[in-house]
């Protein structure tokens, strides 16, 4: 087992290969790390979400059309 590296983790939080973390040293690169919030994640959570809310919409009340006029 070994441990991740600074560019691995940087990869899992959705960062680009060209971002850089040089200015710090290992113990400041990996705490800022832990405290990143993973783009990519909360990009998929949320449009899991929304596709949940609408397809409960349909089932519950009246659908709606894309513009916001009723579809009677």
């Amino acid at each position: 087992v070994r441990r991740l590296t600074i560019r691995e983790c940087q990869r899992l939080c959705g960062y680009p290969d060209n971002y850089s973390l040089d200015m710090l040293n290992e113990a400041e690169a990996f705490d800022l790390l832990g405290n990143t919030v993973c783009v990519p994640v909360i990009k998929e959570i949320a449009l899991r979400l929304g596709k949940s809310y609408l397809k409960t919409q349909k089932m519950g009340e009246k659908e709606y059309e894309i513009n916001g006029t009723r579809n009677i």
